[in-house]
């Protein structure tokens, strides 16, 4: 397998935009009315940035809705070592300059720059 390790939040803005506006709200609507839940895949997600950008997606527009469905995202990547820094989620200030609402959701971890 080719490994390339980039990874960033939202790291293709204008997928991140057009999936918040056309997919996202259409598919959680439809999954609440007929009771399912969602899942969604990440593949090759290095340390989670793209997971964790889903994640935050989902949930601001999940937050808009009268009722929404559960969603599950797993994220992978053949770099098992990678997986588990995404699994445990810390990342630093610099990592989530790009993060928009991930850093608002985010926690500060102590007098660190890790969140």
């Amino acid at each position: 397998a080719l490994s390339i390790k980039v990874t960033g939040f939202f790291r293709n803005p204008a997928c991140f935009e057009f999936l918040g506006e056309r997919v996202v709200p259409d598919l959680l609507r439809r999954a609440a009315d007929e009771g399912r839940r969602v899942g969604v895949w990440s593949a090759g997600c290095a340390t989670g940035e793209e997971a964790w950008s889903l994640a935050a997606l989902f949930a601001v527009v999940a937050d808009g809705l009268p009722v929404a469905p559960r969603v599950d995202i797993l994220g992978t990547d053949v770099d098992g070592t990678l997986v588990l820094k995404g699994l445990i989620g810390v990342y630093t200030g610099n990592q989530l300059s790009t993060a928009g609402n991930i850093r608002q959701m985010a926690t500060k971890l102590g007098n660190s720059d890790h969140y």
